[in-house]
């Protein structure tokens, strides 16, 4: 996993390719902060492909919650895949239903 904060700007792939070709997976952190640091989400997944075709891309903001139950998902499934004997299944549904009763709670915070 190799991560990429807005701030730090779209060319760091292309400064730094060994990162993005030993990674599974490019994190673009900070995304809430895109705008204020005129971060070009295009130009960035067009150089993370150009270094490293169809590695995928997952954006994620800490402060807004934006894309973190995706990166959980992505990390829960990538320790299912490595341990045996389903220990890894067992953290993947837990996961996800920490994920779910998280959902919950914000849905009824805001009603």
């Amino acid at each position: 996993m190799t991560l990429v904060s807005v701030t730090e700007g779209e060319d760091k792939p292309l400064k730094y390719p060994t990162i993005f070709n030993s990674a599974d997976v490019a994190v673009i952190t900070k995304v809430d902060l895109a705008e204020a640091a005129e971060f070009d989400a295009l130009t960035a997944n067009k150089n993370i492909q150009s270094v490293r075709p169809g590695m995928p891309v997952l954006r994620v903001s800490a402060k807004t919650g934006e894309g973190m139950d995706e990166l959980l998902r992505f990390l829960a499934s990538r320790v299912a895949e490595s341990r045996p004997g389903g220990a890894g299944n067992q953290l993947a549904l837990h996961i996800d239903e920490r994920l779910q009763t998280s959902r919950q709670s914000s849905f009824q915070s805001c009603e």
